[in-house]
């Protein structure tokens, strides 16, 4: 599960691996990523329920 929010998350921060990383859009990064583990896993909350973004 980590893993998987991991490489989501910095997929999504580097347009695919394909540019550096958009620090600017690591709270809509870390968003998608536990938006798509909490899709894939609703009644585990402990699992994704505590990743939050903290800073501007």
């Amino acid at each position: 599960m980590a893993a998987s929010m991991a490489d989501a998350f910095s997929t999504d921060l580097t347009a695919g691996g394909s540019a550096p990383p958009a620090v600017a859009r690591s709270a809509r990064a870390l968003h998608r990523a536990v938006v798509a583990e909490r899709d894939a896993r609703p009644d585990d909350p402990w699992l994704w329920a505590a990743h939050v973004h903290v800073g501007s």
